[in-house]
């Protein structure tokens, strides 16, 4: 990934250091509720980069560049939304599209 800035916000996905509710070791984990959709999930990776409703347009965009996504399960669709082998490049674009 070229862009410094898409590197970084993709490495901490990664790391899971990232600002998502998840992270807020604080709140019990029924109060770490995703705040930009309707569906009263508590906002992990998986659900801000697979379900979340605020970001469906980017989800969509992504799947269409690559052939087979859409058949993927939950399991192998986080390692290419997370940037793994040749599609790092799309996925920090995408990450950070969302962020």
């Amino acid at each position: 990934v070229r862009d410094t800035k898409q590197r970084q916000i993709l490495t901490k996905y990664r790391l899971s250091d990232h600002s998502l509710p998840i992270q807020k070791s604080w709140l019990p984990m029924e109060q770490r509720l995703c705040g930009h959709c309707m569906t009263g999930e508590v906002e992990t990776e998986v659900h801000f980069l697979l379900h979340c409703e605020k970001y469906n347009t980017y989800f969509e965009r992504c799947a269409s560049l690559l052939p087979g996504f859409p058949y993927l399960g939950e399991l192998e669709e986080m390692p290419v939304l997370l940037g793994q082998e040749q599609t790092a490049a799309l996925a920090a674009k995408y990450i950070t599209e969302c962020q």
